[in-house]
């Protein structure tokens, strides 16, 4: 049977939460069953006169909230049920589902005024102050958590976690060591030292510390994908193939391995088998542009291709980026025979780089009464080389961020 009193209560937290749709619904099931009370039918007329707009964009950022996962899970498996009264956890759960999480940590204060000494309290706070990016306060409350409970695994790998966002890396080791020690198996303790270790620049360590992981938990493909990129940034390649190809044999082809792998075959310049690994990725799904890319990049390099092939690699390119050339062109003319022809320059190498200095050596000599050059620019970096290249070009436009460039190009 319906508890309306309850039911009431809720649709009040979640009208204050900005939940107004949810709270909609409540009303209208109370008032199917108790077609006379008061408050459901005040409560509808109210959120009946809410702009719908505001209504679906306060739904759009709900939406958009970040992991909400681990604290839903951690939820569940909290004793909070058993220790809270079942309005105050209804009331606690309710603000959680609305997402409205300044709400939930003042009505958490509420409680600790209560339950001074209830540890999951202050870790929920905990993580919901991570969540919104406020390490030291996530700090603080964990270690309100660790008070109460020493061995506490959730405190210690948060405080280490906080620790690391701040890049205090001596302290997120230590924490992540006192987790580890109540739970020496932690997937995600592990990974954390590993990480922190290498931030704090022991590379050795931080390698022994990914090979004792990936031995722990040999189906982790974020344990090989980190070990990997720690032996790029030493540019040893060859121990991160040795990495991917453990974690291929272990785990599969996944796209995150498979497009690291192709990158690191290209760096030891074995690109024949970065090609057919590419061919065999986009076969089975040929619209991953990273990859349509990276095959489009390196074709010219593979004796053998035709240039129909090249063509081929180029047009499945357009397809992955999901653009109606059509669309973009219909309103996009050009004279089919200009005074002076407009040539555009795409790079995200307009530095001290080759593209960048082989660029000044042959724009300065070009007949600039039979062309304007415009530079479309997706990497922002000023050194000398792009301020004299500035100099050679009508126009110089960054489109790293800019939505629509075209018309700073008429």
């Amino acid at each position: 049977m319906l508890n309306p009193k309850k039911l009431i209560r809720k649709a009040k937290v979640l009208t204050n939460s900005g939940d107004y749709l949810s709270a909609l619904e409540i009303y209208k099931s109370i008032l199917s069953v108790y077609p006379q009370s008061k408050e459901a039918k005040q409560g509808f007329l109210d959120l009946s006169k809410t702009d719908r707009n505001s209504t679906l964009r306060l739904e759009g950022e709900n939406e958009n909230d970040h992991n909400q996962e681990a604290i839903s899970s951690w939820l569940v498996r909290s004793n909070l049920q058993s220790d809270l009264d079942t309005d105050e956890y209804e009331c606690l759960a309710t603000y959680y589902e609305a997402r409205n999480l300044s709400s939930l940590l003042g009505y958490i204060s509420e409680l600790l005024v209560k339950y001074p000494t209830a540890e999951e309290l202050h870790s929920l706070a905990a993580f919901i102050h991570y969540d919104l990016n406020d390490f030291s306060a996530a700090i603080q409350h964990f270690r309100r958590s660790l008070i109460l409970d020493p061995r506490s695994f959730d405190a210690n790998l948060g405080i280490a976690r906080s620790f690391a966002s701040l890049s205090d890396f001596d302290q997120a080791r230590h924490h992540l060591e006192l987790a580890l020690a109540v739970e020496p198996d932690s997937l995600i303790a592990l990974k954390y030292l590993g990480a922190t270790v290498a931030s704090q620049g022991f590379f050795e360590e931080a390698v022994a510390e990914f090979r004792y992981a990936i031995k722990k938990h040999p189906k982790a493909e974020d344990l090989y994908l980190q070990l990997a990129k720690l032996f790029r940034g030493k540019e040893d390649f060859s121990s991160a193939l040795e990495v991917l190809e453990k974690a291929l044999c272990s785990i599969g082809h996944t796209e995150k391995l498979l497009q690291i792998l192709v990158a690191t075959l290209i760096e030891l310049e074995r690109v024949e088998e970065a090609y057919h690994y590419l061919d065999q990725v986009l076969e089975k799904e040929p619209h991953l542009t990273s990859f349509c890319s990276m095959r489009a990049s390196i074709s010219s390099y593979i004796q053998g291709v035709t240039s129909q092939e090249q063509l081929n690699i180029a047009e499945a390119y357009n397809q992955s980026l999901g653009i109606e050339s059509e669309e973009v062109h219909k309103s996009w003319r050009c004279d089919v025979k200009p005074d002076i022809l407009k040539v555009g320059f795409v790079s995200g190498d307009f530095y001290n780089h080759i593209v960048g200095n082989m660029l000044l050596r042959v724009l300065p000599v070009l007949d600039r009464s039979k062309f304007e050059f415009i530079a479309f620019s997706n990497f922002n970096k000023d050194d000398q080389t792009a301020k004299n290249l500035k100099k050679e070009f009508s126009k110089w436009i960054d489109i790293s961020t800019y939505v629509d460039f075209r018309k700073s190009a008429d």
